[in-house]
Protein backbone atom coordinates (compact mmCIF):
# COMPACT_ATOMS: atom_id res chain seq x y z
CA UNK A 1 0.00 0.00 0.00
CA UNK A 2 3.24 2.17 1.10
CA UNK A 3 4.62 1.65 -2.38
CA UNK A 4 1.54 2.50 -4.10
CA UNK A 5 0.36 5.57 -2.43
CA UNK A 6 4.36 6.76 -3.57
CA UNK A 7 4.15 5.56 -7.14
CA UNK A 8 0.77 7.64 -7.04
CA UNK A 9 2.22 10.61 -5.55
CA UNK A 10 5.35 10.52 -8.11
CA UNK A 11 2.86 10.43 -10.28
CA UNK A 12 1.50 13.64 -9.63
CA UNK A 13 4.38 15.81 -9.04
CA UNK A 14 5.41 14.24 -12.44
CA UNK A 15 2.29 15.73 -14.03
CA UNK A 16 2.84 18.99 -12.56
CA UNK A 17 6.52 19.64 -13.87
CA UNK A 18 6.87 22.19 -16.11
CA UNK A 19 10.04 21.53 -18.26
CA UNK A 20 11.43 25.43 -19.63
CA UNK A 21 11.35 23.79 -23.06
CA UNK A 22 7.70 23.14 -23.73
CA UNK A 23 6.43 26.75 -24.54
CA UNK A 24 4.70 26.89 -21.49
CA UNK A 25 5.87 29.66 -18.59
CA UNK A 26 6.98 28.19 -15.06
CA UNK A 27 6.09 29.73 -12.29
CA UNK A 28 7.95 27.81 -9.01
CA UNK A 29 6.12 28.91 -5.42
CA UNK A 30 3.70 31.27 -5.35
CA UNK A 31 2.33 33.81 -8.02
CA UNK A 32 3.57 37.48 -7.84
CA UNK A 33 0.11 39.98 -8.34
CA UNK A 34 -0.08 41.24 -11.88
CA UNK A 35 -1.36 44.94 -12.43
CA UNK A 36 -1.77 46.87 -15.47
CA UNK A 37 -4.53 50.25 -15.83
CA UNK A 38 -6.05 51.74 -18.97
CA UNK A 39 -7.75 55.41 -18.66
CA UNK A 40 -9.76 57.48 -21.29
CA UNK A 41 -9.72 60.63 -21.00
CA UNK A 42 -13.25 62.56 -20.37
CA UNK A 43 -12.88 64.89 -23.53
CA UNK A 44 -13.57 60.77 -25.00
CA UNK A 45 -17.23 61.04 -24.21
CA UNK A 46 -17.94 63.64 -27.17
CA UNK A 47 -18.40 59.88 -29.08
CA UNK A 48 -21.58 58.75 -28.19
CA UNK A 49 -21.27 55.43 -30.52
CA UNK A 50 -18.22 54.37 -29.10
CA UNK A 51 -17.09 51.25 -27.00
CA UNK A 52 -13.74 50.66 -25.39
CA UNK A 53 -12.43 47.43 -23.98
CA UNK A 54 -9.62 45.96 -22.93
CA UNK A 55 -8.30 42.70 -21.52
CA UNK A 56 -5.66 40.31 -20.61
CA UNK A 57 -5.17 36.79 -22.22
CA UNK A 58 -2.19 34.14 -21.91
CA UNK A 59 0.18 32.38 -23.66
CA UNK A 60 -2.73 30.53 -24.71
CA UNK A 61 -5.08 33.26 -26.23
CA UNK A 62 -7.11 32.61 -22.96
CA UNK A 63 -8.84 35.69 -22.13
CA UNK A 64 -8.10 35.80 -17.89
CA UNK A 65 -9.80 39.38 -17.20
CA UNK A 66 -11.51 41.95 -18.87
CA UNK A 67 -13.40 45.00 -18.77
CA UNK A 68 -15.55 47.78 -20.24
CA UNK A 69 -13.61 50.78 -19.86
CA UNK A 70 -15.38 53.76 -19.12
CA UNK A 71 -14.66 57.70 -20.29
CA UNK A 72 -12.77 59.62 -17.47
CA UNK A 73 -12.24 56.29 -15.31
CA UNK A 74 -9.41 54.21 -15.01
CA UNK A 75 -10.10 50.42 -15.18
CA UNK A 76 -7.93 48.04 -13.40
CA UNK A 77 -7.31 44.58 -14.06
CA UNK A 78 -5.26 42.95 -11.49
CA UNK A 79 -4.24 39.34 -11.13
CA UNK A 80 -3.45 36.81 -8.26
CA UNK A 81 -3.76 33.47 -9.53
CA UNK A 82 -2.03 33.51 -12.89
CA UNK A 83 1.58 32.72 -14.05
CA UNK A 84 2.53 36.65 -14.88
CA UNK A 85 5.15 35.44 -17.87
CA UNK A 86 4.18 35.64 -21.17
CA UNK A 87 0.68 38.12 -20.94
CA UNK A 88 -0.74 39.77 -23.33
CA UNK A 89 -2.47 43.20 -22.69
CA UNK A 90 -5.15 44.41 -25.74
CA UNK A 91 -7.33 47.21 -25.96
CA UNK A 92 -10.24 47.44 -28.16
CA UNK A 93 -12.02 51.04 -29.88
CA UNK A 94 -15.25 50.71 -31.41
CA UNK A 95 -16.82 53.54 -32.93
CA UNK A 96 -18.96 54.74 -36.25
CA UNK A 97 -18.03 55.95 -39.13
CA UNK A 98 -18.87 56.80 -42.71
CA UNK A 99 -17.03 54.81 -45.23
CA UNK A 100 -17.08 53.96 -49.18
CA UNK A 101 -20.41 52.09 -48.38
CA UNK A 102 -22.47 54.35 -45.92
CA UNK A 103 -22.21 54.16 -42.40
CA UNK A 104 -19.96 51.55 -40.87
CA UNK A 105 -18.30 50.28 -37.67
CA UNK A 106 -14.73 50.47 -37.35
CA UNK A 107 -13.01 48.28 -34.91
CA UNK A 108 -9.09 48.85 -34.27
CA UNK A 109 -7.92 46.39 -31.27
CA UNK A 110 -4.21 46.86 -29.95
CA UNK A 111 -2.03 44.19 -28.66
CA UNK A 112 0.81 44.46 -26.52
CA UNK A 113 2.56 40.98 -26.21
CA UNK A 114 4.96 39.99 -23.69
CA UNK A 115 3.13 43.07 -21.37
CA UNK A 116 5.16 43.86 -17.69
CA UNK A 117 3.36 44.21 -14.66
CA UNK A 118 2.29 47.69 -13.22
CA UNK A 119 2.39 49.68 -16.51
CA UNK A 120 -0.13 51.90 -17.08
CA UNK A 121 -1.91 52.64 -20.15
CA UNK A 122 -4.16 55.33 -21.86
CA UNK A 123 -5.97 56.18 -25.03
CA UNK A 124 -4.81 59.04 -27.03
CA UNK A 125 -6.66 62.19 -25.52
CA UNK A 126 -8.23 63.22 -28.81
CA UNK A 127 -9.08 67.14 -26.86
CA UNK A 128 -5.33 67.79 -28.21
CA UNK A 129 -6.04 66.68 -31.86
CA UNK A 130 -8.60 69.23 -32.88
CA UNK A 131 -9.11 71.20 -35.69
CA UNK A 132 -10.46 74.55 -37.05
CA UNK A 133 -12.77 74.26 -40.42
CA UNK A 134 -13.08 78.32 -41.43
CA UNK A 135 -16.71 78.29 -43.13
CA UNK A 136 -15.72 78.37 -47.03
CA UNK A 137 -11.76 78.42 -45.94
CA UNK A 138 -9.33 80.60 -45.39
CA UNK A 139 -8.15 83.47 -47.28
CA UNK A 140 -4.55 84.59 -46.60
CA UNK A 141 -3.90 88.34 -47.29
CA UNK A 142 -0.17 89.38 -48.05
CA UNK A 143 0.18 93.52 -47.84
CA UNK A 144 2.66 95.67 -49.46
CA UNK A 145 4.06 92.88 -51.34
CA UNK A 146 7.24 93.40 -54.02
CA UNK A 147 6.66 94.27 -57.50
CA UNK A 148 8.85 90.91 -58.25
CA UNK A 149 7.17 88.64 -56.16
CA UNK A 150 6.09 85.41 -58.29
CA UNK A 151 5.14 83.12 -55.27
CA UNK A 152 3.17 82.33 -52.46
CA UNK A 153 3.01 78.60 -50.67
CA UNK A 154 1.52 77.68 -47.53
CA UNK A 155 3.15 74.59 -46.25
CA UNK A 156 0.65 71.59 -44.91
CA UNK A 157 0.37 68.04 -44.59
CA UNK A 158 -0.96 67.07 -47.49
CA UNK A 159 -0.01 67.15 -51.13
CA UNK A 160 -3.39 69.44 -51.39
CA UNK A 161 -2.05 72.84 -53.90
CA UNK A 162 -3.37 75.98 -52.68
CA UNK A 163 -4.27 78.58 -55.13
CA UNK A 164 -2.58 82.17 -55.17
CA UNK A 165 -2.90 85.18 -56.58
CA UNK A 166 -1.26 88.34 -57.26
CA UNK A 167 -2.65 91.80 -57.05
CA UNK A 168 0.50 94.03 -58.63
CA UNK A 169 -1.33 97.29 -58.59
CA UNK A 170 -2.28 97.00 -54.70
CA UNK A 171 0.26 95.21 -53.77
CA UNK A 172 -1.76 92.79 -52.16
CA UNK A 173 -0.93 88.59 -52.62
CA UNK A 174 -3.81 85.85 -51.82
CA UNK A 175 -3.63 82.39 -50.97
CA UNK A 176 -6.80 80.41 -50.31
CA UNK A 177 -6.81 77.48 -48.41
CA UNK A 178 -9.47 74.88 -48.14
CA UNK A 179 -10.19 72.18 -45.53
CA UNK A 180 -9.31 72.08 -42.17
CA UNK A 181 -6.63 73.37 -40.14
CA UNK A 182 -4.91 71.93 -37.02
CA UNK A 183 -5.66 74.59 -34.08
CA UNK A 184 -2.00 72.86 -32.50
CA UNK A 185 -0.30 74.03 -36.11
CA UNK A 186 2.21 76.88 -36.52
CA UNK A 187 0.87 78.98 -39.68
CA UNK A 188 3.86 78.39 -41.61
CA UNK A 189 3.86 80.38 -45.47
CA UNK A 190 6.62 81.08 -47.79
CA UNK A 191 7.32 83.58 -50.64
CA UNK A 192 9.33 83.80 -53.75
CA UNK A 193 10.68 87.03 -55.40
CA UNK A 194 11.95 86.87 -59.12
CA UNK A 195 15.56 88.81 -58.26
CA UNK A 196 16.21 86.42 -55.50
CA UNK A 197 17.57 82.66 -55.30
CA UNK A 198 15.87 82.27 -52.11
CA UNK A 199 12.80 82.29 -50.63
CA UNK A 200 11.17 84.10 -47.49
CA UNK A 201 8.96 82.71 -44.84
CA UNK A 202 6.88 83.49 -41.98
CA UNK A 203 5.98 81.57 -38.87
CA UNK A 204 3.52 82.25 -36.70
CA UNK A 205 1.23 80.75 -33.80
CA UNK A 206 -1.66 78.91 -34.99
CA UNK A 207 -4.81 81.92 -34.64
CA UNK A 208 -8.12 80.49 -32.23
CA UNK A 209 -10.20 82.86 -34.80
CA UNK A 210 -10.51 84.03 -38.27
CA UNK A 211 -11.97 87.39 -38.72
CA UNK A 212 -13.80 87.01 -42.12
CA UNK A 213 -12.26 84.18 -42.97
CA UNK A 214 -9.29 85.78 -43.69
CA UNK A 215 -5.75 86.44 -41.83
CA UNK A 216 -4.23 89.41 -42.68
CA UNK A 217 -0.01 89.97 -43.13
CA UNK A 218 2.60 91.61 -44.27
CA UNK A 219 5.52 90.85 -46.54
CA UNK A 220 7.64 93.13 -44.07
CA UNK A 221 7.24 90.29 -41.53
CA UNK A 222 8.22 87.95 -43.91
CA UNK A 223 12.06 87.51 -42.47
CA UNK A 224 13.02 84.05 -42.22
CA UNK A 225 15.33 82.81 -44.91
CA UNK A 226 14.58 79.76 -46.95
CA UNK A 227 16.86 77.94 -48.27
CA UNK A 228 17.38 75.15 -50.82
CA UNK A 229 18.97 71.61 -49.18
CA UNK A 230 19.17 68.13 -51.69
CA UNK A 231 18.47 64.62 -49.96
CA UNK A 232 19.63 61.67 -51.89
CA UNK A 233 18.08 58.21 -51.33
CA UNK A 234 19.33 55.04 -52.08
CA UNK A 235 17.59 53.74 -55.31
CA UNK A 236 15.25 55.21 -57.47
CA UNK A 237 11.73 55.18 -56.28
CA UNK A 238 8.26 57.17 -55.31
CA UNK A 239 9.82 58.25 -52.32
CA UNK A 240 7.32 60.27 -49.46
CA UNK A 241 9.04 62.45 -47.42
CA UNK A 242 8.00 65.09 -44.36
CA UNK A 243 10.40 67.35 -42.72
CA UNK A 244 9.06 69.28 -39.29
CA UNK A 245 10.14 71.44 -37.00
CA UNK A 246 9.95 72.98 -33.69
CA UNK A 247 8.68 76.95 -33.24
CA UNK A 248 10.71 78.72 -31.17
CA UNK A 249 11.94 76.08 -29.08
CA UNK A 250 8.30 74.87 -27.74
CA UNK A 251 8.01 70.93 -28.04
CA UNK A 252 7.19 70.12 -31.47
CA UNK A 253 3.43 70.93 -32.92
CA UNK A 254 3.20 69.07 -35.92
CA UNK A 255 5.07 72.49 -38.06
CA UNK A 256 5.63 70.76 -41.58
CA UNK A 257 8.15 72.50 -43.05
CA UNK A 258 8.01 70.29 -46.41
CA UNK A 259 6.13 66.99 -47.23
CA UNK A 260 5.45 65.68 -50.68
CA UNK A 261 5.74 62.74 -52.89
CA UNK A 262 8.83 62.83 -54.88
CA UNK A 263 7.88 63.45 -58.99
CA UNK A 264 4.50 63.39 -58.09
CA UNK A 265 3.67 64.81 -61.27
CA UNK A 266 5.78 61.81 -63.60
CA UNK A 267 5.71 58.32 -64.15
CA UNK A 268 9.57 57.65 -63.42
CA UNK A 269 10.99 57.13 -59.95
CA UNK A 270 13.77 59.32 -58.77
CA UNK A 271 16.54 58.93 -56.18
CA UNK A 272 16.61 62.74 -54.62
CA UNK A 273 14.85 65.61 -53.41
CA UNK A 274 15.72 69.37 -52.83
CA UNK A 275 14.04 70.82 -49.66
CA UNK A 276 13.47 74.49 -48.95
CA UNK A 277 14.51 74.50 -45.51
CA UNK A 278 14.10 77.57 -43.12
CA UNK A 279 17.45 79.31 -41.66
CA UNK A 280 16.31 80.83 -38.41
CA UNK A 281 16.76 80.22 -35.02
CA UNK A 282 13.18 80.22 -34.10
CA UNK A 283 12.52 77.72 -36.13
CA UNK A 284 14.78 74.31 -36.47
CA UNK A 285 14.03 71.04 -38.67
CA UNK A 286 14.21 68.52 -36.14
CA UNK A 287 12.59 65.39 -37.78
CA UNK A 288 12.75 64.01 -41.42
CA UNK A 289 11.12 61.06 -42.37
CA UNK A 290 10.92 59.30 -45.75
CA UNK A 291 9.00 56.10 -47.15
CA UNK A 292 8.54 54.53 -50.02
CA UNK A 293 5.06 54.89 -51.44
CA UNK A 294 4.34 50.87 -52.00
CA UNK A 295 2.76 48.86 -49.72
CA UNK A 296 5.95 46.46 -49.26
CA UNK A 297 8.26 49.31 -49.09
CA UNK A 298 11.07 50.69 -46.80
CA UNK A 299 11.41 53.81 -44.34
CA UNK A 300 13.19 55.91 -42.12
CA UNK A 301 13.24 58.61 -39.42
CA UNK A 302 15.87 61.03 -38.20
CA UNK A 303 16.44 63.70 -36.27
CA UNK A 304 18.92 65.44 -39.07
CA UNK A 305 18.35 66.48 -42.37
CA UNK A 306 20.77 63.84 -43.95
CA UNK A 307 22.51 64.42 -47.40
CA UNK A 308 22.59 61.02 -48.14
CA UNK A 309 20.16 57.70 -47.20
CA UNK A 310 21.18 54.57 -46.16
CA UNK A 311 19.26 51.60 -45.36
CA UNK A 312 19.71 48.34 -44.67
CA UNK A 313 16.44 45.81 -44.80
CA UNK A 314 16.72 42.65 -43.82
CA UNK A 315 14.25 41.19 -45.72
CA UNK A 316 11.20 40.91 -43.68
CA UNK A 317 9.01 37.93 -44.81
CA UNK A 318 6.19 36.15 -43.44
CA UNK A 319 3.36 33.78 -43.80
CA UNK A 320 -0.33 33.65 -43.00
CA UNK A 321 -2.89 31.18 -41.59
CA UNK A 322 -5.81 32.55 -40.79
CA UNK A 323 -5.72 34.24 -37.47
CA UNK A 324 -1.86 33.04 -36.87
CA UNK A 325 0.93 34.04 -38.89
CA UNK A 326 5.24 33.66 -38.99
CA UNK A 327 7.28 36.07 -39.34
CA UNK A 328 11.45 35.59 -40.64
CA UNK A 329 14.17 37.69 -41.36
CA UNK A 330 13.96 39.69 -37.62
CA UNK A 331 17.63 40.12 -37.47
CA UNK A 332 18.76 43.23 -35.83
CA UNK A 333 15.23 44.33 -35.70
CA UNK A 334 13.73 45.85 -31.98
CA UNK A 335 10.10 45.35 -33.22
CA UNK A 336 7.59 43.57 -34.94
CA UNK A 337 3.82 44.62 -35.31
CA UNK A 338 2.13 42.14 -36.94
CA UNK A 339 -1.77 43.97 -38.42
CA UNK A 340 -4.80 41.92 -39.76
CA UNK A 341 -6.95 44.08 -42.06
CA UNK A 342 -10.56 43.08 -42.36
CA UNK A 343 -11.47 45.28 -44.91
CA UNK A 344 -15.39 44.40 -45.37
CA UNK A 345 -17.18 41.99 -42.96
CA UNK A 346 -20.69 41.74 -43.56
CA UNK A 347 -23.08 40.64 -40.40
CA UNK A 348 -26.94 41.45 -40.82
CA UNK A 349 -27.07 43.77 -43.57
CA UNK A 350 -24.36 46.21 -42.22
CA UNK A 351 -20.85 47.03 -42.81
CA UNK A 352 -17.39 46.36 -40.19
CA UNK A 353 -14.20 46.76 -40.37
CA UNK A 354 -11.66 45.72 -38.42
CA UNK A 355 -7.85 46.27 -38.13
CA UNK A 356 -5.85 43.93 -35.38
CA UNK A 357 -2.66 45.63 -34.33
CA UNK A 358 -0.15 43.00 -32.49
CA UNK A 359 3.46 44.57 -31.26
CA UNK A 360 5.90 41.42 -30.88
CA UNK A 361 8.94 41.21 -29.42
CA UNK A 362 11.43 39.41 -32.86
CA UNK A 363 14.08 38.53 -30.51
CA UNK A 364 11.83 36.09 -28.43
CA UNK A 365 9.25 35.64 -30.86
CA UNK A 366 8.21 34.08 -34.50
CA UNK A 367 5.08 33.57 -34.80
CA UNK A 368 2.10 34.30 -33.56
CA UNK A 369 -1.69 33.55 -32.91
CA UNK A 370 -4.37 35.77 -32.21
CA UNK A 371 -6.06 35.48 -28.80
CA UNK A 372 -9.82 34.42 -28.12
CA UNK A 373 -11.91 37.59 -27.53
CA UNK A 374 -14.17 38.36 -24.60
CA UNK A 375 -17.31 36.47 -24.25
CA UNK A 376 -19.12 39.92 -23.17
CA UNK A 377 -17.73 42.16 -26.25
CA UNK A 378 -18.57 39.52 -28.32
CA UNK A 379 -22.17 39.80 -27.10
CA UNK A 380 -21.87 43.24 -27.93
CA UNK A 381 -20.13 42.91 -31.30
CA UNK A 382 -21.13 39.83 -32.87
CA UNK A 383 -19.78 40.49 -35.89
CA UNK A 384 -16.20 40.06 -34.21
CA UNK A 385 -16.80 36.54 -34.30
CA UNK A 386 -15.70 36.24 -38.18
CA UNK A 387 -11.90 37.17 -37.95
CA UNK A 388 -10.86 33.96 -39.36
CA UNK A 389 -10.22 35.19 -43.13
CA UNK A 390 -8.54 38.29 -43.12
CA UNK A 391 -8.20 40.78 -46.11
CA UNK A 392 -4.26 41.08 -45.96
CA UNK A 393 -1.69 40.74 -42.93
CA UNK A 394 1.04 43.40 -42.56
CA UNK A 395 4.42 42.87 -41.02
CA UNK A 396 6.13 46.26 -40.40
CA UNK A 397 9.54 45.92 -39.02
CA UNK A 398 11.83 48.63 -36.74
CA UNK A 399 14.86 48.83 -35.65
CA UNK A 400 15.44 51.83 -33.51
CA UNK A 401 18.71 53.99 -33.14
CA UNK A 402 21.04 53.55 -30.47
CA UNK A 403 20.34 50.45 -27.98
CA UNK A 404 16.59 50.40 -27.92
CA UNK A 405 14.89 47.33 -26.91
CA UNK A 406 11.20 46.29 -27.41
CA UNK A 407 10.13 46.61 -23.24
CA UNK A 408 11.26 49.98 -23.56
CA UNK A 409 9.62 51.38 -26.88
CA UNK A 410 7.20 49.06 -27.51
CA UNK A 411 4.78 50.07 -24.48
CA UNK A 412 4.85 53.95 -25.71
CA UNK A 413 2.35 52.89 -28.41
CA UNK A 414 -0.16 52.61 -25.52
CA UNK A 415 1.05 55.81 -23.43
CA UNK A 416 -1.44 59.01 -23.98
CA UNK A 417 1.29 60.81 -22.64
CA UNK A 418 3.78 59.71 -25.29
CA UNK A 419 5.21 62.68 -26.94
CA UNK A 420 3.41 61.01 -30.55
CA UNK A 421 6.87 61.59 -32.03
CA UNK A 422 9.09 60.14 -29.33
CA UNK A 423 10.34 57.13 -31.91
CA UNK A 424 11.16 59.76 -34.77
CA UNK A 425 13.61 61.13 -31.57
CA UNK A 426 14.78 58.32 -31.50
CA UNK A 427 15.17 57.75 -34.95
CA UNK A 428 14.72 54.50 -36.92
CA UNK A 429 14.75 52.43 -40.16
CA UNK A 430 11.54 50.46 -40.79
CA UNK A 431 10.61 47.92 -43.63
CA UNK A 432 6.75 46.65 -44.32
CA UNK A 433 5.81 43.62 -46.34
CA UNK A 434 1.70 42.87 -47.26
CA UNK A 435 1.32 38.89 -46.83
CA UNK A 436 -1.69 37.50 -48.62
Amino acid sequence: MKNLFALSLFLLLLGTCRNEDDGIPSCPGEYSAFEVSYTIPTSESNDSDRIDWTFVSDANGTVLKDYRADWGTTKRIILTDHCTENLDFSIVYARDAYGFEGLEKIVEINTLTSVETGKNFSTPNKHDRRRIYPPGGLRIAINNIPEDLEDISFVRNSLNTNAFSLDHDNHIGYINISGSIPYYNPIFVTTKRSSETVQRGLVMPPPTYFYDNELNLDYEDFTVIIESQTVHFPYPEFWRYDLYGTYEEAPIRDLYLSHGLINEDSTQPADEVTLMVPNDSTTTPIIFRAFTSDGDGVGMSTTTLPEQIELTPTGLDGTLNSRSCDFFNTAGLDLVVASWYYFTINYEGRKYRCTWNVYLDPTVASSYTLPELPSALLDRLPFLNQLDNPTVLRLCGTQFSGSSTYSEVAPQYFYNESDRFWAEKIGYEQECVNIE
